[in-house]
C-alpha cells in the first residue's frame, strides 16, 4: 500500500530534482521541464483532495505549492531559471469529469493555479504549460483565468490540449499565449507545421496504435504531397 512521504523524504526529494536535471544537463538537454500536471507526484502535494499533509507542506495553499516552489528552485539553480519550464493541468470542470484526473479536482482552480503561475513568476522560470482537458465536450478554460495567467507571469505561455488551429490562432490573436503544443496530430502528420501554414488537410489519427510498440502508427504515417 502507498505510504505518506516523512518530511525528511520530501526534502530528499527535492534534491533528487536537482540531480535528475544536473544529469539531464551533462547529458547535452537544452533545458527541463517539470511536470506538475495530470496527477503526478507534484500535482498530489497541490491537490487538497489528495495532499492530506499535517507538516509544513500540507494544509494551507501556500503549504500546498511548498514542495513545487522547492523543487522548482532547486532545478533552476541546477541548470538556470531561464532553462526551466513548468508544466501545470488546472482543471474546470464538475467532479464526475474530474476522475479522468484521477479525483485531483480543485474546489476554486482558479485561486490554486493563479497563485502557482505567481509563484513562477517570482522565481522567474521561462515558461509555463498549461495542459487542457482534451476529452470529448470537455470544459474549456475560462477566459478570466486566462486573462489573469497572461497579467500574472512575464515569461511565455504554452496551452495544449486537443487544439485545431482555429483554436490555437484564437488564443494566439488574444494574446492569451505565446505557444501552443500539439500531440496527436503530430504524431498523425510529421510534416504538422507545414500543414497548419498551408492549410493542408490533416492525416487522421490512429488511436488505436498510440500505445503500440512497432513503426505502425508511429513513424509510418505520410508527409503532405501537393497535386501537381
Amino acid at each position: 500500500m502507498p505510504q505518506a512521504l516523512s518530511t525528511e523524504q520530501v526534502k530528499e526529494l527535492v534534491q533528487l530534482y536537482a540531480q535528475a536535471a544536473r544529469n539531464a544537463v551533462e547529458a547535452g538537454f537544452d533545458g527541463v521541464e517539470l511536470h506538475c500536471a495530470n496527477g503526478y507526484l507534484v500535482n498530489q502535494f497541490i491537490s487538497a483532495h489528495s495532499n492530506q499533509r499535517t507538516d509544513e507542506y500540507g494544509g494551507s495553499l501556500s503549504n500546498r505549492l511548498r514542495f513545487l516552489r522547492e523543487i522548482t528552485e532547486a532545478v533552476a539553480e541546477v541548470v538556470g531559471k531561464d532553462r526551466v519550464g513548468v508544466r501545470f493541468a488546472p482543471l474546470f470542470a464538475s467532479t464526475d469529469e474530474a476522475r479522468v484526473y484521477l479525483g485531483l479536482v480543485e474546489e476554486n482552480p482558479h485561486e490554486t493555479y493563479l497563485e502557482a503561475v505567481r509563484l513562477m513568476e517570482q522565481i522567474g522560470i521561462a515558461y509555463v504549460s498549461l495542459a487542457e482537458a482534451d476529452w470529448d465536450n470537455a470544459p474549456e478554460l475560462p477566459i478570466t483565468f486566462r486573462q489573469a495567467v497572461r497579467e500574472a507571469f512575464s515569461g511565455l505561455l504554452m496551452y495544449a490540449g486537443k487544439y485545431s488551429s482555429e483554436r490555437a490562432n484564437k488564443v494566439l490573436n488574444a494574446n492569451w499565449g505565446d505557444l501552443i503544443g500539439f500531440g496527436r496530430w503530430f504524431i498523425a502528420n510529421p510534416d504538422l507545421p507545414a500543414r497548419l501554414l498551408n492549410q493542408w488537410p490533416l492525416n487522421e489519427l490512429d488511436a488505436s496504435s498510440l500505445y503500440g510498440g512497432t513503426a505502425a502508427g508511429y513513424s509510418d504515417y505520410p508527409r503532405y504531397r501537393p497535386s501537381l
